[in-house]
């Protein structure tokens, strides 16, 4: 899904926690929690789309799996992955949000189903994938927003 520029689209922001959702929300925003659940992040994403949400943005903290990154650096995502699945994401909203946010790192996401908690595990992650980040949200907020398009 892509924001439109013809009018107030409902963006959805897909989060891991409540605290990030507090901060994503806003009349135009509406902060959907994952929670590491994926089957009720599955269907509530998919009842917004329903609904007529226009665009979809996975937003919050992820796991760093590039050794290079510092602590707190932003990134914004080219594609999200979930073993060999790929999700792309929308070119022109990935470039507006680079311009937006000076200094963000254009790269790939990794998705996971459960937590990635040991240095070993992110490490393996980062040679299978080449991800600069992990999280467990981003794979299913691709999968659906690229369903309904």
């Amino acid at each position: 899904m892509s924001p439109s520029s013809s009018g107030p689209g409902r963006i959805i922001a897909v989060v891991g926690l409540a605290r990030e959702a507090r901060i994503a929300a806003s009349p135009d925003i509406y902060a959907v929690i994952g929670g590491g659940d994926e089957a009720g992040l599955t269907a509530a994403l998919e009842r917004a789309a329903a609904q007529g949400a226009q665009a979809i943005i996975s937003f919050g903290l992820a796991g760093g799996l590039d050794p290079a990154l510092d602590p707190g650096a932003c990134i914004v995502g080219s594609a999200a992955t979930m073993g060999p699945a790929r999700w792309r994401t929308d070119a022109l909203w990935a470039k507006k949000l680079m311009q937006a946010l000076p200094g963000a790192i254009f790269a790939e996401v990794a998705g996971v189903d459960h937590p990635v908690a040991s240095a070993e595990h992110k490490r393996l992650l980062r040679a299978l994938t080449g991800a600069a980040a992990v999280d467990m949200e981003s794979h299913v907020a691709a999968r659906i927003a690229a369903a309904y398009g």
